[in-house]
């Protein structure tokens, strides 16, 4: 699940340092999809 995470992660638009965290959260809510990825992302670029 957690190299698919990273997949969609990167689909968002997440680089770098980010790919992984926003991954992991992902991951850790069991919801590992690209809408989701790019929620989390928006709210590390805040």
């Amino acid at each position: 699940m957690s190299l698919h995470a990273r997949q969609v992660a990167i689909a968002a638009g997440a680089s770098g340092e980010l790919v992984e965290k926003v991954a992991s959260q992902m991951v850790a809510e069991k919801v590992v999809r690209i809408d989701r990825a790019e929620e989390i992302l928006k709210g590390f670029e805040s």
